[in-house]
C-alpha cells in the first residue's frame, strides 16, 4: 500500500511542475529566466498567490502584433519566435516578451504596479497640555521607481554577411562608438540564429572609434552552427554582459 501512495505522490509532482512552468508550445521552460527578474521576486514575496502563465508564439503569430508588442516594450520588434511571461494578481501583473532562441528578455512592462511602499508608522501621541498642539503630519515615502536598463553609444555598424572572399572566414561585423567615452565591451555577445560569440575580456572601444571581428574568429572551424550569417536573411543582436540588447542588425 505503501508503495503505490509513493507512485502516486511522484505523478502529482510532476503533473505540479508541468502546470508550473506554463510553457505552451516551444519546447523550452523559459519560467526560471523570467522569476530572475527583480521586480518578479519582489512581485512574488509580495503575492504569494500570484499566477504566472508562459505562452509560446510563432514568429508569424508575432508578425501580426509587431506594431503592438513594440509600443508595449517602446522599441522596434524584429518579428522572431518569443514568449510571453506574465505574473498577475487581480489587476496587477508584470509582462516580460524573451527570445525563444537565446531566452534573452526582450522588455518587461508593468500594468498597476509600481513597487513595494514602505508602511508608515504610526505618529506617536503628544503628552496633553493646558494648549494641545498639533500633531505632525507623516511625511509620505516616495514610491521607488524601476531602474533603467542602462544605455551605450555602441551601435552595430556594419556587417559583410556575403564577402567576397571565403565563407565565413571573410565576414565581418563591426561595432562603433558614437559616445563621448570609451567603453569596455569585453564580455558583450553577438548573437545570430545559430551561435554566439563573445567578445574577449579587456576589449575596448575609444571615443569616435570601431571594433571589428571576422568570421575566422567568431567560427574559425567554420562550423554551421556557430555564429554564421546567411547571405539572403538573418540577423545579429549585440547584448551587454547583463543579456540587455544593445543594438540590433537584421537583413
Amino acid at each position: 500500500m505503501r508503495k503505490y501512495s509513493n507512485v502516486i505522490f511522484l505523478v502529482s509532482v510532476i503533473a505540479l511542475s508541468i502546470i508550473v512552468s506554463g510553457c505552451a508550445g516551444g519546447g523550452q521552460d523559459i519560467t526560471p529566466v523570467f522569476k530572475s527578474l527583480p521586480e518578479v521576486q519582489q512581485f512574488l514575496q509580495e503575492n504569494p498567490n500570484a499566477k504566472i502563465t508562459v505562452t509560446y508564439w510563432t514568429e508569424e503569430e508575432v508578425s501580426e502584433i509587431s506594431d503592438e508588442i513594440g509600443i508595449q516594450c517602446n522599441k522596434t520588434i524584429i518579428p522572431r519566435a518569443l514568449y510571453k511571461a506574465t505574473v498577475s494578481e487581480g489587476d496587477f501583473n508584470i509582462v516580460s516578451w524573451i527570445d525563444a532562441e537565446t531566452q534573452i528578455i526582450i522588455c518587461t512592462t508593468t500594468q498597476g504596479y509600481s513597487g513595494p511602499t514602505a508602511t508608515p508608522t504610526a505618529t506617536p501621541t503628544a503628552t496633553p497640555t493646558a494648549t494641545p498642539t498639533e500633531t505632525p503630519t507623516a511625511t509620505p515615502t516616495a514610491t521607488p521607481t524601476e531602474q533603467p536598463t542602462p544605455t551605450y553609444n555602441v551601435v552595430i555598424c556594419d556587417v559583410i554577411y556575403d564577402p567576397p572572399g571565403a565563407e565565413p572566414d571573410d565576414e565581418l561585423i563591426k561595432l562603433c562608438n558614437q559616445g563621448n567615452s570609451a567603453v569596455d565591451i569585453g564580455g558583450w555577445r553577438l548573437i545570430d540564429g545559430e551561435g554566439t560569440y563573445t567578445i574577449p575580456s579587456g576589449t575596448t572601444i575609444a571615443v569616435g572609434s570601431s571594433w571589428s571581428v571576422f568570421g575566422s574568429t567568431y567560427n574559425p572551424t567554420r562550423y554551421t552552427r556557430g555564429l554564421y550569417l546567411n547571405n539572403d536573411h538573418d540577423e545579429v543582436i549585440l547584448t551587454d554582459t547583463a543579456g540587455n540588447i544593445i543594438d540590433e542588425y537584421s537583413w
